[in-house]
């Protein structure tokens, strides 16, 4: 081979070198926890008197309870075989009622459940959106955060608006806590091709009369709020988005709107008259890879 030849070759080779292909990390949802409007993880859940519900309702290791006078197209409970119980109040009416092997559904006077499955083959995709939640929530915590913000205090009937900073992307907003007192107003500000994750690595508190808004075109659908913890959450609170609690289980007072979707963690109890506008995510984050 001639000099020339040679030459050529090891140019080649380390042009290849040092131009590595890039790496695209896939793309990581919700799955089938996108289907739920109500998801508890590891607990069960009781929803008071007169409440509205869309999305599925479902409890993993644990029991379902909706009281009287209330509507529910899925609701799924799964204990694996310790005796999963899903109650229905008085004049209640759900769709469907799913239960693991074994599992027992019990209607009050008038509640109805049209189609009912004790077999556990309904029940499948309780352990599927475990899986995709807990994935997707380990990719949201190692997204790239593009807006951090200090602590969150909004006194009674005070307002905030945080304006996310990638129009037409993913925004990952991180704070240290958020409290929303009496009657205050969080507003979250974006475009209706904006993503906004915002991140409370702290406790999310909410009063009585407070509320979590969108504005400029956001919709639920495009936003995800994970808060490590949450203390006792009022009467008539507003949320929007998919909000998430890591570490505990949630107590909503009555009066609740959720225009979205609850995921928490453990034993939960929402007031009378919820109404759950669900609206199913379609937030994606980068896989998170260590």
């Amino acid at each position: 081979m001639s000099r020339r030849g040679i030459l050529t070759i090891v140019a080649v080779f380390a042009m290849s070198w040092a131009m590595p292909t890039a790496v695209t990390h896939a793309q990581v949802t919700l799955g089938s926890a996108a289907s739920f409007g109500i998801l508890i993880d590891g607990g069960s859940v009781t929803v008071g008197n007169a409440s509205v519900m869309g999305g599925y309702i479902g409890a993993d290791d644990g029991n379902v309870t909706l009281g009287n006078n209330s509507t529910a197209p899925i609701v799924l409970a799964d204990t694996d075989g310790n005796g999963t119980v899903i109650t229905l109040g008085n004049y209640t009416n759900v769709l469907q009622c799913g239960t693991d092997s074994g599992g027992t559904i019990s209607l009050g006077l008038g509640a109805q459940c049209f189609s009912t499955d004790t077999s556990g083959g309904s029940i499948g995709i309780l352990e599927n959106a475990e899986n995709d939640e807990e994935t997707f929530e380990n990719a949201a915590q190692c997204a790239t955060v593009t807006q951090p913000l200090s602590a969150i205090s909004l006194a009674d009937g005070k307002k905030m608006t945080i304006t996310d900073t990638v129009s037409g992307g993913l925004n990952v907003i991180s704070v240290p806590s958020i409290t929303l007192n009496n009657s205050s107003t969080l507003t979250l500000s974006g475009g209706s091709t904006d993503t906004v994750v915002l991140l409370d690595s702290g406790v999310l508190s909410i009063g009585s009369g407070a509320k979590i808004v969108l504005t400029g075109g956001l919709v639920p659908a495009n936003v995800y709020i994970n808060a490590d913890n949450s203390g006792t959450w009022g009467n008539s609170i507003v949320l929007s988005g998919t909000l998430e609690v890591e570490d505990n289980g949630c107590t909503v007072g009555s009066g609740a709107v959720i225009n979205g979707a609850l995921i928490c963690e453990n034993d939960t109890t929402i007031g009378p008259n919820l109404r759950l506008n669900f609206s199913a995510s379609a937030v994606s984050v980068p896989g998170c890879y260590s």
